[in-house]
């Protein structure tokens, strides 16, 4: 179920660092998460997918710190499938694929006088959620056949502390990120404009409030193919 550099940098960290504010000393000219990937599998979502980490299907690669200014010659095999893009902020630079249909592209790119190709294989969407528990309410996982988002009313969960619980569908496992030194399942929540976003544990119990939208999901992957997904529940 670990895996290592391969599975280590999720779309939450790239959210978490352009939102965020993340502290100086972090934008170092080197990798900022190491391990570029040589092949990975994104997903093509829906596009009623409006959520953190579907929104027009674009996907995080790697982060840059000041070299990302030395991006540079990025390409794609083909660009009806995938294209490659950068986002720079004065945090630095950080690396995104689009999926845009399935099938296989090859993206490449230099920093400095190093080349990296990485081979994309795009995927449509797969349920991977077999059960949501929130509180007392169960969420059938067929709520998630064609989308990667469930809404729910806000009003019904204002200011109740209600445990998660999320069970997937066999065949998936939990992505696994690095976080405070140690890898740990890729869960989340935040609150209305990011006033609070944090890593939670499955089966923890969170307090929804601060206004609607609330947020919380996880990025799950699959066992065989490698592809990465983000299921989200929004109080809305």
């Amino acid at each position: 179920m670990k895996r290592i550099w391969k599975q280590m940098a999720g779309i939450l960290l790239a959210l978490t660092m352009v939102l965020a504010a993340v502290p100086a000393e972090m934008t170092s000219a080197a990798v900022y998460y190491e391990g570029i990937p040589t092949e990975m599998t994104v997903t093509l979502y829906s596009r009623k997918d409006t959520a953190a980490g579907t929104k027009k299907n674009k996907q995080y690669i790697a982060g840059y710190g000041k070299e990302g200014k030395k991006l540079k010659k990025l390409k794609s095999s083909d660009k009806s499938v995938a294209e490659l893009s950068k986002v720079t902020t004065k945090y630095g630079t950080s690396l995104y694929v689009t999926a845009k249909k399935p099938g296989t592209a090859t993206l490449s790119y230099k920093a400095g006088a190093k080349s990296y190709e990485i081979k994309v294989t795009v995927q449509k969407y797969q349920n991977p959620v077999n059960s949501i528990k929130i509180g007392k309410k169960m969420i059938n996982g067929e709520k998630f056949n064609k989308r990667s988002t469930c809404i729910l009313k806000y009003k019904d969960f204002a200011n109740k502390k209600v445990r998660i619980n999320i069970q997937l569908a066999e065949g998936w496992s939990f992505d696994q990120k690095l976080s405070m030194g140690k890898y740990v399942d890729a869960l989340y929540y935040f609150q209305k404009g990011w006033m609070k976003s944090e890593d939670m544990k499955n089966g923890k119990s969170i307090r929804v409030k601060g206004g609607a939208p609330f947020e919380f999901g996880c990025d799950v992957v699959n066992d065989v193919t490698g592809q990465k997904e983000h299921i989200n529940v929004i109080f809305r």
